[in-house]
């Protein structure tokens, strides 16, 4: 087996002039070239973590960047902590060689809108979303992308040859734009150690990009993993340690201080809780969803059903993937719906939006609907496609469904309008 050491830099606000330190001047690295750049946001909104790959041992790992007051690449970061204003070309590396060049720009938290590209399901082989995602980073029409599982398909397949072409694919948008990321099932082998192993997202220390949250302009985005409640042969931590996190992250991000500097709260996951794709005998894939139902798991009263906690702490919209194809609910729980009047479904929702898109195009073929679209269906397709996320303040939030069959038209858009963010409970008596 091939093994890539990753190497991670995280740079935050503040400045450290550069001073390349050296490790070991008799050590002579091979095979030390950078593969697999990508970033991603860290634990702050304003702190970017750049993570990358090398087959040899560099002994060290450097950022070296530039700012926008000063655009030579004369600050340096050392795999630990570094400040930074106004991020402006990296490259990374050491002293054995460096990557090329790379253009990146802090997201300003002043911006009109937030603007986001959201997918799940692709594969190294297939992948229709890259053109244009490609394209939405290369015109800086995106402040990051939402990757929701199942990796090149897969990416411990062929000595792990497979998740290395994968990320190698993705490295010209995700090695400039954000790549936010979590588990799908695809990334069970081995305790998801090559998702583990691949992806630095922020509480990385406390659950190995398993599960965090993090902020951004008007949104807390609580990322969780869908696969605890499917793969119990790991033990039964997985899904116990993050539901109690999950319980105090969404309890804080409803407090009135947080829910006023950050009123939208998003979820984002692998496996829906609502969708109408066939499984067999025209019986639909999500009717039995774990995250929804709950387990009865020995030795412990609860069940860890997720959807109660939806409602109670107010999570405006739900966002997942896993079947191959797009579907968007209306507001709903427990399978009925809660629209905020006839007129106007999505102008104060009374309970969370889910979206289902799982389309970015992989070696499995789309998924097909059950004949019949039930009631709480808004809209559905088969087309390859992706979501595009537009934050335009505390209150607006505009989504567009783009399909990759039709060469970018958009097929699907809505507004959630919420201007009485917070539990749903008490909307509802």
């Amino acid at each position: 087996m091939k093994y890539l050491l990753t190497l991670i830099c995280l740079i935050v606000v503040g400045v450290n002039k550069n001073s390349v330190g050296g490790s070991d001047p008799m050590y002579n690295c091979s095979n030390c070239e950078p593969q697999q750049i990508h970033i991603a946001f860290g634990e702050e909104n304003d702190d970017i973590v750049v993570t990358w790959t090398t087959i040899g041992d560099t002994q060290q790992s450097l950022v070296q960047f530039g700012m926008a007051q000063d655009p030579y690449l004369n600050w340096e970061a050392t795999g630990q902590r570094t400040s930074y204003e106004n991020l402006r070309d990296y490259r990374c590396g050491s002293r054995f060689a460096w990557s090329k060049l790379f253009y990146y720009t802090t997201f300003p938290e002043r911006q009109a809108v937030l603007r986001a590209a959201i997918y799940g399901d692709m594969g190294v082989d297939n992948a229709q979303a890259i053109p244009y995602l490609q394209q939405e980073a290369d015109t800086d029409s995106i402040h990051f992308i939402l990757h929701l599982g199942d990796f090149a398909y897969d990416m411990n397949d062929d000595d792990s040859h497979r998740g290395d072409q994968f990320m190698q694919k993705i490295q010209p948008f995700a090695a400039i734009v954000p790549f936010m990321v979590c588990p799908g099932n695809h990334e069970y082998s081995k305790n998801f150690t090559q998702y583990k192993s691949r992806m630095t997202m922020p509480n990385y220390e406390q659950s190995e990009s398993m599960f965090y949250s993090w902020n951004i302009g008007p949104i807390h985005f609580v990322s969780i993993n869908t696969e605890a409640y499917y793969f119990l042969n790991y033990g039964l931590d997985p899904l116990v340690s993050q539901f109690r996190w999950l319980v105090k992250d969404l309890k804080e991000a409803n407090s009135k201080k947080n829910r006023k500097k950050q009123p939208w709260i998003i979820m984002y996951g692998h496996r829906p809780m609502y969708c109408s794709g066939e499984e067999h005998n025209n019986k639909a894939n999500c009717l039995e969803a774990a995250t929804r139902t709950g387990l009865n798991v020995p030795s412990y009263t609860k069940t860890f059903t997720i959807e109660p906690l939806l409602m109670k702490y107010g999570v405006d919209i739900a966002i997942w993937a896993h079947e191959h194809m797009y579907e968007r609910t209306w507001p709903l729980y427990d399978f009925k719906v809660y629209n905020g009047s006839t007129e106007q479904p999505y102008l104060n929702p009374r309970a969370p939006i889910h979206i289902v898109t799982g389309a970015g195009g992989c070696l499995e073929t789309p998924n097909q609907f059950v004949r019949l679209q039930s009631d709480w269906c808004a809209f559905r397709s088969t087309d390859y496609s992706y979501t595009r996320l537009h934050a335009h303040n505390k209150t607006h939030i505009y989504f567009e469904q783009v399909s990759l069959n039709l060469k970018g038209k958009v097929i699907d858009s809505f507004w959630v309008v919420q201007k009485k963010h917070g539990s749903f409970r008490s909307k509802n008596h």
